[in-house]
């Protein structure tokens, strides 16, 4: 938590008030994004709900957006390893789970603001609710949007959390934001659109979803297999759009709360496939990914290593075809399929059988499909 006496004179986070306000325009491009099949996965809210905060409070007077920076790394060799994806977990997930984090800090400057019955006259949201906090943050001229789909706040460039309040009370209307000045046209540049792995970022401003890394990362399931090579070694979350654009250097380290562990920076993959639902949370239940669940991050972990790993983790990966949920035998096979073709098509008689009973007599028809491929591979 910050230290500072009072929240709203702090450096550290940066906020504005103002009166509440729909945001018609914004609700008016939602609905067409959601006509044309470009509606953000993991809302299941209207345009309407997330563009006016009378939905989520009736009598509502006052809006407060803060902008919360998390942990980054400083210094040329850390820049560089992050400019080539050496770390497998997106900075946004370090450290503590920002939605409690800023929550606090949330309800805290409205404890400052409003007085200690603030919680009664107040909802507020950290990337949880209704209300989009990026298009209040944007319209509220806490920080202006970029190509890329993110958010900038000076001075902490893309590399912050956003949160929103709305209250039945008037709040003097104020702020410690100041306007982040752009050094490049992003219509000019489009360094981050040249740069998405998958092509997600389809032109300044428009993102397909669907094959946004960030998304695929969470999504549950299985992933289409022509996006999993994209994957790369990450185990959650994709940092590449923010890490190229010329806007957004920050000498800013952000909250402590979101400094890197271990963990973070170089999380073992063949054990987190060994892992089970008690030794999961211990090791991953304060984190903001946690929500995703231990499948969907094994399923992660077994794309990963089967774009980065070598001989040495067939057994860990091969233990994974008995798993009795379909998802994990299916990416456990495609990656070892993927394995076979760095080394010569050889994965070793007894995980071929296994290979081979699964494309014959597994439950599953995905399974199926991905085990019947990796059969192609190995008699090739």
């Amino acid at each position: 938590m910050i230290n500072e006496r009072r929240l709203s004179a702090s450096n550290k986070i940066k906020w504005v008030t103002a009166p509440v306000r729909r945001l018609e325009e914004t609700k008016r491009r939602l609905q067409r994004r959601r006509l044309l099949g470009l509606y953000p996965p993991f809302v299941p809210y209207t345009p309407e709900e997330r563009t006016n905060p009378e939905t989520v409070m009736q009598d509502a007077k006052s809006t407060l957006v803060i902008a919360v920076p998390y942990w980054h790394p400083s210094g040329e060799a850390d820049q560089e390893s992050w400019t080539n994806h050496n770390y497998p977990i997106s900075r946004s997930a370090w450290g503590a789970d920002y939605h409690q984090v800023v929550l606090d800090i949330l309800q805290a400057l409205l404890v400052e603001m409003i007085g200690p019955k603030a919680a009664d006259r107040a909802h507020v949201q950290v990337d949880s609710g209704p209300l989009q906090e990026r298009a209040f943050a944007q319209s509220l001229d806490l920080g202006i949007l970029k190509a890329n789909g993110c958010i900038y706040v000076e001075p902490f460039g893309s590399w912050v959390f956003l949160g929103i309040a709305v209250t039945d009370r008037p709040l003097i209307i104020e702020g410690n934001a100041t306007w982040l000045e752009s050094e490049t046209n992003c219509y000019d540049c489009q360094k981050c659109i040249a740069a998405c792995p998958t092509g997600a970022l389809v032109a300044p401003y428009r993102i397909n979803w669907y094959r946004c890394l960030s998304y695929l990362t969470q999504k549950r399931g299985f992933l289409p297999r022509a996006l999993r090579r994209a994957i790369g070694g990450r185990l959650f979350g994709c940092d590449t759009c923010q890490l190229v654009c010329p806007d957004n250097r920050s000498d800013t380290q952000g909250l402590v709360a979101f400094a890197p562990d271990e963990s973070d920076i170089r999380p073992e993959l063949t054990d987190i496939l060994k892992m089970n639902d008690s030794q999961f949370k211990k090791a991953y239940g304060n984190k903001s990914f946690a929500w995703r669940g231990r499948r969907t991050l094994q399923r992660n972990a077994l794309i990963a290593l089967g774009n980065t790993a070598g001989a040495e983790c067939l057994q860990q990966i091969a233990a994974c075809l008995s798993d009795r949920r379909p998802v994990i035998r299916g990416h456990a096979a495609w990656a070892l399929g993927r394995i076979a073709e760095r080394n010569c098509r050889s994965l070793g008689a007894k995980i071929s059988r296994q290979i081979s009973a699964l494309a014959c007599s597994d439950e599953d028809r995905q399974v199926r499909k991905e085990a019947e491929a990796v059969a192609d591979i190995l008699a090739t």
